[in-house]
């Protein structure tokens, strides 16, 4: 009898998994159900952070389509005033290291969405999440209009 409960069991895990997956497949994330994505170039921004916390701006993401899949993508980080996130950003402030690190996880983030297609996937980066989080709604966004 015990062999019979272990195996319902399984068998009740592997439904609960198989449904979930099922439930994640052609979202972007914004609970819109993507289907193939439209084939051309499309911009996404995130809000503003303005909190007077280290990591405010916004992100602007650009990706391109290609068969249906995102062959292309780039990022730039921006301070809430418009003013680029480059090699000077944090240089007035004592934390100039720490600024810079958490600028370059978004190469990092950038090549996890490139890999993955999924901006939902990728991984948040200590010191960045901030830049985590406007990065991903930023390709969300732009995934959207590929879905539209």
């Amino acid at each position: 009898m015990r062999g019979k409960s272990v195996v319902a069991i399984a068998l009740c895990a592997c439904g609960l998994a198989a449904c979930l997956m099922v439930a994640g497949c052609g979202s972007t994330g914004s609970g819109q159900s993507t289907g193939p994505l439209k084939d051309g170039s499309y911009t996404g921004r995130s809000s503003v952070l303005d909190a007077n916390v280290d990591g405010d701006g916004y992100v602007i993401v650009s990706l391109k389509v290609e068969n249906g899949v995102v062959s292309d993508a780039s990022f730039e980080a921006f301070e809430p005033d418009g003013t680029i996130k480059d090699k000077n950003y944090g240089k007035d402030g004592a934390y100039y290291a720490v600024a810079q690190k958490a600028l370059s996880a978004g190469d990092e983030y950038l090549e996890q969405f490139k890999q993955t297609g999924d901006p939902n996937a990728i991984d948040t980066i200590s010191g960045a999440t901030y830049l985590h989080d406007l990065f991903v709604e930023a390709a969300n966004n732009a995934l959207d209009q590929a879905a539209e």
